[in-house]
Order: structure tokens, then sequence, then C-alpha cells
């Protein structure tokens, strides 16, 4: 496809050393290292950090140093990431990028018309009973700000160099369709997003969201030949999510307000989903947008 052209910088080094056997085989080894050296990273950062030491409190992140430990492990993956694709496929993480100055370039040209569009979407009421708390004070949230892009950064570029990257540049250089290399990593994206036990009744709805983002940043990466957009996009999604406003027993720690309701309240997450999906829109549209200029 004409408009999926720049997508070929991504495609071609794993061209090289292709193969759906190899493929499968550097994902199971991804997520056996991953899970190792996640759990190392966990027990050895709770070891020398002040935190209670209860892997399920930290994987939930309600406070500052959890969401420190919790996402800086996000970095435990572009590690077994960059060791699988070293070994099996002779890549290195650079190639999953594309170019450096031009992955920059539209970081930038994508992340400042989005954040516009995310400062306007902002103003929208929540749903649900009751206004969202100020939970922090805005000095101490400001100063753990530089923190805080920094914990985003890993977060973001390790799931986008995994699925984006590594899951749709193989993929593409198998099959020439965009069901394939678009349809498969991102339902892979919204699987790992379903979470019955945080999300309740919503749970489907919540992974059939992640899917489609998935799919969109799919799209934005074909379009521009280089994972900056996507990673933009992605950081500035959670940095509202995560880092703006969250959920209070849920990867709340570094949010400046807490909803006043619980991921697993289903009558008012079900009436967030709609205006979710519209915002996911909006952005796709306008990332694409920003890249034609």
């Amino acid at each position: 496809m004409k408009s999926y052209a720049a997508f070929d910088a991504l495609v071609a080094p794993a061209r090289a050393r292709r193969g759906l056997l190899r493929l499968g085989t550097g994902v199971v080894i991804i997520i056996a290292l991953y899970l190792a050296f996640l759990l190392m990273w966990v027990v050895f950062t709770a070891s020398v950090l002040p935190v209670e030491p209860d892997i399920g409190a930290i994987l939930r992140g309600g406070t500052v140093l959890n969401m420190a430990i919790l996402m800086s492990g996000f970095g435990t993956l572009i590690l077994a990431l960059k060791m699988v694709i070293g070994l099996l496929h002779k890549r290195d993480l650079a190639s999953l990028v594309g170019s450096k100055a031009l992955a920059m370039a539209q970081a930038w040209r994508v992340g400042k018309y989005c954040l516009l569009l995310a400062a306007v979407l902002f103003l929208i009421p929540f749903p649900g009973d009751g206004a969202v708390t100020q939970v922090m004070p805005l000095g101490t949230w400001v100063a753990l700000l530089p923190l805080s892009l920094v914990l985003l950064a890993i977060q973001c570029s390790a799931e986008e160099l995994v699925f984006r990257g590594y899951l749709q540049s193989q993929l593409a250089a198998e099959s020439r369709s965009p069901l394939v290399w678009m349809g498969v990593p991102s339902v892979l994206f919204g699987l790992l997003h379903y979470s019955p036990e945080i999300y309740g009744d919503t749970a489907v709805l919540v992974a059939l969201w992640a899917t489609v983002f998935g799919a969109m940043m799919a799209d934005i990466t074909a379009r521009a030949g280089t994972l900056g957009p996507a990673i933009a996009i992605h950081m500035l999604n959670n940095f509202m999510s995560l880092c703006v406003v969250g959920f209070k027993d849920e990867l709340g720690g570094l949010a400046l307000y807490h909803l006043p309701y619980g991921p697993g309240n289903a009558e008012v997450m079900g009436a967030m989903m709609p205006f979710e999906f519209l915002s996911m829109v909006c952005l796709w549209l306008t990332a694409r947008i920003a890249l034609r200029r």
C-alpha cells in the first residue's frame, strides 16, 4: 500500500532473519526472560527501598516508590528484547525504531498536536458521582514530573518496541497483509490488558479498547516508518491516566488527582468507555494529520 511505503524502513532489517518458528521462539524466550528479570528487579529494589515487601502491593502501584519500581521494571523487557533479537535475528534496538532523527522529529510534531487535543478533552467532566480529588501537592507533583516522564518513557518504549517494533516488523516480513502484521500484535496487546480481577465486568471492553489502540498505533507506525509517533501518543495517553488523573487503588501513585471510583465500578467504567474510544479516535486522526504536515 502506498500509504505504508515508509514502513519498509522497519521491515527491511527483519527480512534477513525471518521465519514464523524463529519469531515464535523469540516471543517465548522474551516472555520467559522478562518474567525472570522482572522478578529479580522487584525483589532487589524492594530490598533496598523503603517499601512494603509485598509484590502484590508493588504491582498495584499505589505509592510513588511502588510505581517507580513497577514502571522501571519495563526496562527488563527492553533488555530481554535486546538479547533475543540480537541472538535470533541479528538486529539491534535501533532497527526497531527507525531513523533516530526522523523518529524524534515525528514524535515532536505529533506529540504537540495531540497534547493540545488532550488538554481540550481533559476539560470534559468525568462520569459518575463526585469530583476528582487532588491527592498530591502541586509542587510535589511538579518536582516528581521528570521522574514520571522517564518512567513513562521506559514503559511506553518497551511496549512499542515489542508490539509495533519487533512483532509488527517481523510479521510484515512474513506477510504483506496488514490484517496479519497489524492484527496479530494488536490482538496480543489487547489480551495483555485483559484483567477481570481489576476491571471486573468491563474487562472485555478495556481489552477491546487496548486492541483498537494497538491497531491505531500500528497504522501510525506504518505511515511514519518510525516508532516515534506511537511512543509519543502512548506516553501522552498514559501520562493522562497515570500522572494526571488516576485510580486510587490501581496505578495511582504518581497521579495528581484520583477518581472517586475504582476500575472495578462497572457502571461508571461502562459510561466512560465510549468517551475513551472517541478520544482515542481523535488522537489517531490528529496524529495522521500531523504526519502529513
